[in-house]
């Protein structure tokens, strides 16, 4: 598949190796391993490849974001207790803390934790939504492509 024109044979091995990337994209390097392995690296390949790749990397980008997000939520987490503990203990220690200021505390505390639980389906929830439509569109996309190249 080198040349301008690929035989219906290199494009039929093109399409069913493509095929086997939905619903999801695999790596695309491993895909490009095989398009290169077996002798398929026309601009049709060349356009696979970057469908497959745009949607892997949407994936992954998506992943890394959910992974940010989480570990940056306990972060805030600690800090903000710690800073409160060390307020506590500094108020403690210029004058006595009134019980009404530990309760006040307390209920920081806890409105927090039920704020953040509360919360988190409802960001779980955008993601398998996103997802759900990067998959959608990438199924869209390059099974249109497919089918095209199929009527060639």
């Amino acid at each position: 598949m080198s040349g301008a024109r690929p035989t219906a044979r290199d494009l039929a091995a093109l399409i069913e190796r493509a095929r086997r990337e939905l619903p999801e994209p695999g790596d695309p390097r491993a895909l490009m391993d095989d398009l290169i392995e077996q002798g398929l690296h026309g601009p049709e390949a060349l356009e696979i490849l970057s469908r497959t790749s745009l949607a892997w990397t949407q994936l992954r980008d998506m992943r890394l974001e959910r992974i940010w997000q989480s570990g940056y939520g306990w972060f805030l987490a600690r800090n903000a207790m710690a800073l409160g503990f060390l307020i506590l203990v500094g108020l403690t220690l210029i004058q006595g803390v009134a019980i009404a200021l530990v309760h006040a505390m307390l209920i920081g505390i806890g409105a927090y934790y039920l704020l953040v639980c509360l919360l988190a389906p409802l960001r779980i929830r955008r993601h398998r939504h996103r997802r759900a439509g990067i998959l959608e569109n990438y199924a869209e996309d390059l099974g249109g492509y497919l089918d095209e190249l199929a009527a060639r």
